[in-house]
């Protein structure tokens, strides 16, 4: 699912970010960032990332992609430098 406006996008995510889906996700946020419109994934559904999925994620961070509403375990998982409670 997916809102967006003339300038932003934002993918709401639910389940597994795993297997098949990183490449899906990758797609989809590619599609956006090439169309130069800002873009948002809210994570508020996600309940696991495996290795790939949060690479992929990282990744979109270092493009300067928002990631919202993550879970602790997702955080960790993206900012392991950062304390968690």
């Amino acid at each position: 699912m997916s809102a967006s406006c003339e300038r932003s996008v934002t993918l709401l995510l639910e389940g597994g970010i795993i297997n098949g889906w990183v490449s899906v996700l990758d797609d989809s946020c590619q599609q956006v960032l090439i169309e130069r419109r800002e873009l948002t994934l809210d994570l508020r559904g996600v309940t696991f990332a495996d290795n790939a999925g949060i690479a992929l994620l990282r990744g979109l961070q270092q493009r300067s992609v928002n990631i919202v509403g993550f879970s602790g375990f997702i955080g960790r998982l993206l900012n392991p430098e950062i304390p968690h409670s």
